[in-house]
């Protein structure tokens, strides 16, 4: 993680602070950090927000936050079914030769990964759903809306021309 900012800027002040409170295992928060530092909120704010824009940081609730400490790169994965009833499994520089039951029992063992990895795809997918339907949604319930006032212009006009031609009839 590159946690340098330039010496004694505001942004290396508040990434300093951040870094005392983390260490002292003490609650990261907006009003500790301008407390800490005397900076109004806007200056923590948009250093924070920059921060977990980057991935840097990461917002628990409105006005607390955590520093996100960063994962290796992931390595390189390959599995090979080989010719004598075993698997090759190569994971970055290491092999792992398992007997088809290995196997088997492994796969068992990490189908919950693949099951969360499936129901957090799921929800994503029903998420940007939602929000399409929702525009959607939106964007139909205004046309009725204008469509309605539209109708009730012209049951107007039509109400006021019936007058009026009644008023012609009469006089």
């Amino acid at each position: 993680m590159n946690t340098t900012v330039s010496t004694n800027s505001t942004g290396q002040i508040i990434w300093d602070c951040i870094v005392s409170l983390r260490e002292a295992g003490q609650a990261i928060s907006r009003q500790r950090l301008m407390e800490l530092t005397d900076f109004p909120y806007t200056k923590v704010d948009d250093h924070v927000s920059r921060w977990i824009e980057e991935g840097r940081m990461r917002r628990l609730v409105d006005g607390v936050y955590e520093v996100v400490d960063p994962l290796p790169e992931p390595r390189a994965i390959s599995v090979t079914d080989l010719h004598n009833n075993m698997v090759l499994i190569e994971i970055g520089d290491q092999e792992l030769r398992l007997f088809t039951p290995e196997a088997r029992a492994l796969a068992r063992q990490l189908g919950g990964f693949a099951l969360q990895y499936a129901q957090l795809q799921t929800q994503n997918d029903v998420a940007a759903l939602l929000v399409e339907a929702t525009v959607r949604n939106r964007a139909l319930a205004d046309r009725i809306s204008d469509m309605e006032r539209a109708q009730a212009a012209l049951a107007r006009q039509l109400k006021e021309a019936q007058k009026s031609n009644q008023m012609a009839l009469i006089g």
